[in-house]
């Protein structure tokens, strides 16, 4: 039979993403069977490769391939810090999907919606391997389409979270997000500073972009005995000296992660206790002790941008979504 597909690429726009409504739990299972295929060596993937073109404006490359998902894909993020002050998204990304063995194009998709659900998915992942199974107490500090990824993702793997304190530098953006969070169900308020967000809270999502003069502004002291905290964008404003004493440190991609800590561009500077694929696999234990505090510090990782991209390919297929364009 002739592949009706093969002179074709599918278009998935946002609108597309949206109606396919990716569950947290099946970005999830897509993401550690992408992790364990990395684990035993079936992942070609390079560091993030960046074109700066000024503080807080660059676009970034993010190439790789899996052999046993059949895919290889490229991200391509453009990050503009000052562009929500213009009531713009801070960051754009496109992914193109193409076949692994022949190398044929297979879809182009909108990259906002699905970098939001492979962050939380990372997120959730080493939640997982490093939060507290009684985990009650969230906080966010940051309000935008990252905390609302990660609320769901993390409610996915922590089901007794009660409990939540915002903290944003945006009024509007933080009663919002405030409200989000109370309609999900948990008790939701706005904290008056990142201090009082953070303390006592047994998970912590960062999800402030890092941009031009923006100065670190939250102490890893202020993480309470038993806190798992996700430091999402490379933990942009977590002071560094601060972290030094956390017990238990794991990061998506550790050549990544040294690589832009050398170049002061990382919360963490490493030695860290795994990378995501080590404790997906089992092949490095995560927490151990109740009252070890515990940090996924990460920049993003290409394979979850492949995992999610394959995930949604093969269901706009079958839900018949998406735009069909000739190669």
């Amino acid at each position: 039979m002739t592949d009706r597909t093969a002179d074709r690429i599918l278009h998935l726009a946002a609108g597309d993403i949206d109606a396919l409504a990716l569950s947290p739990a099946d970005v999830l299972a897509a993401l550690e069977a992408a992790l364990r295929d990395a684990a035993s060596g079936g992942v070609v993937a390079l560091p993030k490769q960046a074109l700066q073109l000024g503080p807080g404006h660059f676009f970034q490359a993010m190439p790789v391939a899996g052999r046993a998902a059949g895919y290889a894909a490229v991200k391509w993020v453009a990050v503009v810090a000052a562009n929500p002050a213009r009531g713009l998204p801070g960051v754009r990304a496109q992914i193109a999907l193409s076949a692994l063995d022949d190398g044929r194009p297979l879809a182009t998709m909108a990259g906002d919606r699905l970098t939001a659900l492979r962050t939380a998915a990372m997120s959730a992942a080493a939640a997982k391997r490093l939060a507290r199974a009684d985990s009650a107490t969230i906080a966010f500090i940051g309000c935008g389409i990252q905390a609302r990824a990660h609320l769901a993702a993390l409610r996915d793997v922590l089901p007794g979270l009660r409990a939540a304190r915002v903290f944003g530098r945006g009024a509007a953006s933080t009663a919002a997000f405030r409200d989000h969070v109370a309609a999900a169900g948990l008790a939701a308020a706005i904290a008056p500073s990142a201090e009082a967000a953070v303390a006592g809270a047994d998970v912590v999502v960062s999800s402030v972009l890092a941009g031009a003069g923006m100065m670190p502004f939250v102490d890893g002291a202020w993480l309470a005995p038993g806190s798992f905290a996700a430091l999402v964008d490379r933990g942009a404003p977590w002071r560094p000296d601060s972290l030094r004493a956390i017990d238990l440190v794991a990061t998506d991609d550790r050549a990544q992660s040294q690589a832009l800590a050398a170049d002061g561009k990382f919360a963490h500077p490493g030695p860290y206790l795994a990378d995501l694929a080590q404790l997906a696999a089992g092949a490095v234990p995560g927490r151990r002790d109740p009252r070890q505090r515990a940090l996924f510090v990460f920049a993003g990782l290409a394979l979850a941008d492949l995992a999610v991209a394959a995930l949604a390919f093969e269901r706009a297929k079958v839900r018949g979504l998406g735009t069909w364009v000739a190669a």
